[in-house]
């Protein structure tokens, strides 16, 4: 794959940051690639050499913040366990200060799809790390691991709604915590 240069970089940005801008507003299948180019003060010709329709835009967008998501379990898997909390603090930073495109992907489900992906890439993870561990979860790990994920997502989804009125090293030690005492019965 091609590296793009900073100008098509921040085509591309401007582009992304519009469609955010106009889903606030508009569901998905609503926007026109007029309407886009329009609020991003750019032409179609330069919008149709970088993408082919709306769709596109929003899955760069996904992409984006899958590839953060992506780093952060990365952080995990290389560090040891008292750190994991300092990653997932470093992961609720990023999704408050990109509390828009979260807000629109988890509560506005601009994609239904995009949960799924989310969730698919994190409990992957868990079930790597968990069978490098001597914890026995038996057959009922996914279960589990699907339950403190879509808990995860909710409280994250709550917090979105609530427009970050917690501040994130709160919503981290509440996550670690009941993540830590579900593992901690499961056990059992």
């Amino acid at each position: 794959m091609k590296k793009e240069n900073q100008r098509v970089k921040l085509t591309k940005r401007i582009f992304k940051d519009s469609l955010i801008e106009i889903l606030k507003e508009k569901a998905i299948y609503n926007i026109k690639v007029k309407e886009l180019c329009d609020k991003a003060e750019l032409n179609r010709t330069t919008f149709y050499k970088y993408y082919e329709n709306i769709y596109d835009v929003l899955a760069d967008i996904e992409y984006d913040v899958l590839k953060d998501s992506e780093q952060c379990i990365s952080e995990i898997e290389n560090i040891c366990e008292n750190q994991i909390k300092n990653t997932l603090y470093k992961q609720l930073c990023n999704i408050q200060k990109n509390k828009d495109i979260y807000y629109l992907l988890l509560i506005n489900s601009a994609d239904n799809e995009f949960y799924e992906k989310l969730m698919k890439k994190t409990i992957d993870f868990l079930k790597n790390k968990i069978e490098q561990t001597n914890i026995d979860l038996k057959e009922n790990y996914e279960y589990i691991f699907s339950y403190i994920i879509a808990g995860t997502i909710d409280i994250i989804k709550k917090w979105l709604y609530e427009n970050g009125t917690l501040d994130a090293n709160h919503i981290t030690n509440l996550i670690y915590d009941l993540s830590n005492k579900i593992l901690g019965i499961a056990q059992n």
